[in-house]
């Protein structure tokens, strides 16, 4: 449902995240749980397609975030 492949995040020179990659397959619940400034936030703003990563790829539902993120938007939620 939800494949993330080497996410990097960078504002300027600082790397929020670096080479974050996992699947979570339907049905299954996920939590992120970290300290401030780990980057929670920046990741759920690029799964939900409101941010871009620097660089790396997401799926979701099939649909690839750089060239479908409408169809992203159509079928899923953020609750923060």
């Amino acid at each position: 449902m939800i494949h993330a492949q080497n996410i990097v995040k960078k504002f300027g020179t600082q790397k929020v995240l670096n080479n974050v990659s996992f699947s979570i397959e339907h049905g299954q619940y996920v939590a992120l749980l970290g300290v401030n400034g780990a980057g929670k936030t920046t990741l759920t703003r690029i799964l939900a397609t409101l941010s871009r990563p620097t660089s790396g790829r997401i799926k979701i539902a099939g649909f690839d975030s750089k060239k479908n993120p409408d169809k992203i938007r159509e079928r899923i939620g953020v609750m923060t």
